[in-house]
């Protein structure tokens, strides 16, 4: 992980995450693209659990758009709580850009829930123009 570039976030040690946060703004601003996973953990059932703050923090701050992207049945391929990988189907969906243009902290939770309402509306329903995606899983040899 450390070669592809991960940036790890300590969430027991405020400093280091706060730090952690500040490089992954820089490498943002540099061009970098960052996959992040609001609800912080998976989903036990599929269903889509709170946002955090802290990605959407981060979004703010690098001034870079958000990509909503929606997975669906992932937690039958790899439940939480689990090292086994099941064969199986899971659908992503990836929507529109969301522009961060002249937002700011203040602005956080009106966009928490802007990208969370598109990302239930993919999972509940094929959308009509974002791409869909099907992915076929492997188990693990």
């Amino acid at each position: 992980m450390r070669k592809a570039g991960y940036i790890g976030i300590e969430r027991d040690d405020p400093r280091k995450a706060v730090e952690s946060m500040k490089q992954a703004a820089l490498r943002i601003k540099g061009g970098a693209s960052v996959l992040i996973f609001p609800e912080g953990t998976r989903s036990p059932d599929g269903r889509l659990q709170e946002f955090k703050r802290g990605g959407f923090n981060l979004a703010v701050k690098s001034g870079c758009d958000i990509v909503p992207i929606a997975i669906r049945d992932s937690f039958r391929i790899a439940p939480k709580g689990s090292l086994r990988i099941r064969k199986g189907s899971i659908g992503l969906s990836i929507g529109r850009p969301v522009s961060l243009s002249g937002l700011g902290k203040r602005d956080i939770p009106r966009l928490m829930h802007q990208v969370r309402s598109e990302m239930l509306r993919q999972m509940g329903s094929e959308p009509s123009e974002p791409t869909v995606l099907t992915e076929q899983t492997q188990p693990a040899a």
